[in-house]
């Protein structure tokens, strides 16, 4: 009889535990987000892209981090060996709690990055001279888009800033297309692979408060330890751009990221478009996770430009539930991707936007 019931309570504590086992795998949980995870999805075998230099392989379908069963067409495999070159293949550890909890920051916590065309150099040129009032140490990289040699020489005495030439030698041809904003995202994956934070402006952004990187870094901090505050991404924007993402999206967008639902695109306080012209973002596993399709989309010609759009709006007097004609590029893509990571804007973006024209 003792024998026995030492049996029963020997099977009683092994279907605990795979209980918890099967629990724990259910729930996938991290500083930012608890996702769902479905143990029987199973990547499909034409989704997979192998890297002929290093044989790693890439999942080229994205899936909705709401339903996994919700999964776009597969990127080109041509794009492969970008991935390794980008560093996707490396186990990116979670450091957020780190990069913003440190108590002694310097220069070198954030990197501002721009970039800027021969046709908008005055005007970026001029703004980074006012930037340089609240920030005057702060180190900048400053990437031309085929930069005119004499526009490269009005920033060689400039301390604290490091031109870079963008080279798009090793891109498809259409990223030299700078009206379809695919430089942005390549850029921004090259720099991340040096800088654990990184604030993107375009060239026409004036910060107003010299503050502005302790304050963010301060929001950062509070959320992590304060549940009432909505923040839950590493990726942040800060200006409203007073549309829906529905109004400037281009439907045929959704073959590559589908949504779980069209409303949700259209729902204001919740599926609001954030302006993508300056960005903070901090180095973390989860970052990547986005960064990814972001990148593959401006490598891919018919995603961030699916053909015949155009950046100017026709909005109605209802600037949520109707189309406007028009696509915002990168800004539409990355808007998409995180509203469907998160399902509500106020999660990605800081409060700190009235700082900033």
């Amino acid at each position: 009889m003792k024998t026995r019931n030492q049996r029963f309570i020997l099977c009683l504590a092994l279907v605990v535990a795979l209980s918890i086992f099967a629990i724990n795998r259910k729930f996938e949980r991290s500083p930012f987000y608890t996702t769902l995870v479905d143990d029987v999805y199973v990547v499909p075998e034409e989704c997979l892209c192998k890297s002929e230099k290093t044989g790693n392989i890439y999942n080229f379908c994205y899936s909705n981090p709401q339903n996994s069963t919700l999964q776009g067409i597969v990127f080109n495999c041509s794009h492969v060996d970008f991935m390794d070159d980008f560093g996707f293949f490396q186990n990116h550890e979670d450091t957020f709690y780190e990069n913003v909890l440190k108590e002694n920051r310097n220069e070198e916590d954030e990197i501002f990055v721009t970039a800027c065309s021969n046709d908008h150099f005055l005007t970026g040129f001029d703004h980074y001279k006012i930037f340089r009032r609240s920030y005057p140490k702060n180190k900048v990289l400053f990437y031309g888009l085929d930069l005119s040699n004499n526009h490269q020489e009005k920033l060689k005495n400039e301390k604290y800033l490091e031109f870079r030439q963008f080279n798009t030698s090793k891109y498809p041809s259409y990223v030299k297309r700078w009206l379809d904003y695919r430089f942005k995202p390549l850029i921004i994956a090259e720099v991340i692979q040096e800088y654990k934070n990184i604030i993107w402006m375009d060239a026409h952004i004036l910060i107003k408060n010299a503050n502005l990187t302790n304050l963010v870094h301060s929001e950062l901090a509070n959320s992590i330890t304060n549940d009432t505050i909505p923040l839950k991404s590493p990726i942040l924007f800060f200006i409203h751009s007073s549309h829906s993402n529905f109004a400037t999206l281009d439907q045929r967008l959704l073959d590559f990221f589908p949504t779980i639902s069209l409303e949700l695109l259209k729902t204001k306080g919740k599926g609001d478009q954030l302006g993508a012209n300056i960005i903070y973002l901090s180095r973390t596993k989860k970052t990547f996770e986005i960064l990814k399709w972001w990148i593959l989309c401006a490598l891919e010609k018919e995603c961030m430009n699916p053909g015949d759009t155009t950046i100017h709006c026709h909005f109605d007097t209802n600037r949520f539930t109707k189309f406007a004609n028009c696509f915002r590029y990168d800004q539409s893509v990355l808007n998409l991707l995180l509203i469907n990571e998160y399902g509500d804007y106020h999660k990605y973006q800081s409060k700190y936007g009235y700082l900033i024209n």
